[in-house]
């Protein structure tokens, strides 16, 4: 649906080292316009138990710019720019 909101988790185990300032970064692209949102999660110690970080909400596309296709690419990162995970994300919104 045109303007609902919606939120990203994250859930992840640290097994061996600590990681320190983790990021996660999101580039979605839509007719050549990118929309970029980077939020730092933080710093977490090896557990047993999943780590569970929920993103702030946020709104689908309205209007004309809603319909069509979507692309872009997801990662996690520490401070020290060490790519923990990445992955790409393609999406077709319909009407």
């Amino acid at each position: 649906k045109e303007a609902e909101p919606f939120h990203i988790r994250i859930t992840f185990k640290v097994y061996n080292d600590i990681v320190l300032g983790l990021k996660f970064c999101n580039v979605v692209k839509k007719l050549g316009m990118v929309v970029e949102k980077r939020v730092v999660i933080g710093t977490f110690a090896p557990t047993n138990d999943p780590h569970v970080f929920d993103l702030e909400p946020d709104i689908t596309p309205d209007g004309f710019f809603k319909r069509g296709d979507y692309s872009g690419k997801a990662m996690l990162a520490d401070a020290d720019g060490n790519i923990i995970g990445k992955w790409t994300i393609h999406f077709e919104y319909l009407s």
